[in-house]
């Protein structure tokens, strides 16, 4: 009852409660990091991690009008990885392994940050103050979800489309009310999963 009178005061009561909340589950550095899969795990839970790392990557974008880079550790792989190891001056083979996350807890220290062996905003700043400044990518955020809706939708018609055009040239093999009754088949499944992809772009 006093949490909630106390917050009922103000939004800034509110902020209050929500920051002292993050400080003492120790995820402030996540928010920091902008490791928002971080975050999410932790505050969310681990159910849809990635949608609402997401709406936080598009939250950030709005507000500063830039992206965040992707975040790296341990077990991480690909061509960010490649350019964190041109970054830090060591074999670029693009595996998170042991000697990449000496290298950066090497360089997180010397740069005066917190020594996680996590590659998140701070640590990407500061290795863009270099000479050989790194070219990370950005994160995914809700507006590449949608849009990977949309393709699997365009993907999914187009493939109904090819059914129907095949089904089309081989109507002649059968008789009129087993056709009938495949075509309409055909159309169901198709409505369905355009129903399906439509409630995904929705809610994302």
């Amino acid at each position: 009852r006093a949490m909630v009178e106390h917050m009922a005061q103000s939004a800034a009561h509110q902020l209050g409660a929500f920051v002292q909340l993050v400080e003492s589950w120790g995820i402030a550095g996540a928010i920091r990091g902008h490791d928002w899969r971080g975050f999410a795990r932790r505050y969310n839970g681990s159910g849809q991690v990635d949608r609402y790392a997401a709406l936080m990557e598009s939250a950030y974008r709005k507000h500063s009008g830039e992206a965040s880079a992707v975040v790296l550790r341990v077990g991480a792989r690909g061509a960010a990885v490649k350019e964190l190891q041109r970054a830090l001056d060591i074999e670029t083979d693009g595996a998170f392994g042991p000697a990449t996350l000496a290298a950066v807890e090497g360089f997180q220290r010397d740069a005066g940050l917190p020594v996680d062996g996590v590659v998140g905003h701070r640590t990407w700043t500061a290795l863009k103050m270099q000479d050989e400044a790194p070219k990370p990518p950005a994160q995914p955020d809700s507006a590449d979800g949608k849009a990977d809706i949309a393709q699997k939708a365009a993907a999914g018609a187009a493939a109904v489309t090819g059914v129907a055009t095949a089904g089309a040239e081989a109507r002649s093999l059968f008789p009129d009310d087993v056709w009938t009754f495949a075509a309409y088949g055909v159309i169901a499944l198709g409505l369905i999963a355009g129903a399906i992809y439509l409630a995904r772009w929705a809610r994302g």
